[in-house]
């Protein structure tokens, strides 16, 4: 019960567009605290220890991973802490203090997984549309084709490049090296369902990315329970099912007595 009490905290620069947009992800239970630089030294010294913290931080110093050990050294059961990195923080870092995160995730990507990382949801039985694969590798193909079946989807196609598949889902290697990709990207999203997977993705990449009609986006490689979770959740808008909104419709017309042919008076004919 004293878990639930404690509050959850969201952390970043929250003049940020991009920031405020990953807390949008967040339940609407998480506390918003600004923060441009260090973590303060006073929240360590707060009564309330919080249960969970999502941090956004552009880049990570020592003392960063100091005030958040701090954080998870507090209270009988230490704070869940995500990290969310932006794309100048040192990988020798994140290796460095990696037992302080319990999960990490790139920011340009962060907004697709980061509510199934603090809140995992069962999956849904419902039944799962049809799978195409799309890349120009074949190592690569061969194994998400692995994953689609391990997560009970029917991969219907596969290739380096295929049509799209109507009302199914796409996932697709995105060669971002190739001129012309985000066209490519939207003539498959018009018909498909696409997940649109990324080496080393950024800010400015995922949003043409989005601008051309993907229903997701992720970098790869990528955990495979994050990759079925989305999957799962683009599936289910597909299944959602499209009722048109009701219109509304003029009154009915007063019901008139249709004339017999002796009743027909001639307009010519004066009374």
């Amino acid at each position: 019960m004293e878990g639930h009490l404690r509050p959850a905290w969201f952390v970043g620069d929250l003049g940020d567009p991009w920031v405020v947009a990953l807390g949008n992800r967040l339940p609407e239970s998480f506390e918003r605290r600004p923060c441009t630089a260090e973590m303060p030294e006073e929240w360590l010294g707060e009564a309330s220890t919080p249960r969970v913290v999502v941090v956004h931080r552009p880049i990570l110093t020592p003392l960063d991973a100091e005030r958040i050990a701090g954080l998870r050294d507090r209270g009988e059961t230490p704070a869940r802490v995500v990290l969310c990195f932006g794309p100048h923080v040192r990988h020798d870092d994140l290796v460095r203090w990696s037992r302080l995160f319990d999960a990490t995730l790139p920011e340009a990507t962060a907004a697709e997984t980061i509510r199934r990382v603090v809140e995992p949801l069962p999956r849904s039985t419902a039944p799962r549309p049809p799978v195409q694969v799309v890349s120009g590798l074949h190592d690569m193909r061969s194994l998400l084709v692995e994953v689609c079946r391990f997560a009970g989807y029917r991969v219907e196609r596969q290739g380096e490049k295929t049509e799209p598949l109507p009302n199914g889902v796409t996932l697709c290697d995105i060669p971002v090296l190739e001129p012309g990709w985000p066209e490519a990207l939207a003539h498959d999203a018009r018909a498909s369902s696409v997940i649109a997977l990324f080496s080393f993705p950024d800010r400015s990449t995922i949003s043409l990315a989005r601008e051309a009609g993907a229903s997701a986006c992720l970098e790869w490689p990528c955990d495979v329970d994050e990759l079925i979770s989305v999957m799962d959740r683009v599936s289910a808008r597909l299944r959602m099912p499209q009722v048109e909104a009701g219109h509304l419709l003029p009154p009915s017309p007063v019901r008139v007595r249709r004339l017999g042919r002796h009743e027909v008076v001639d307009p010519k004919r004066t009374a």
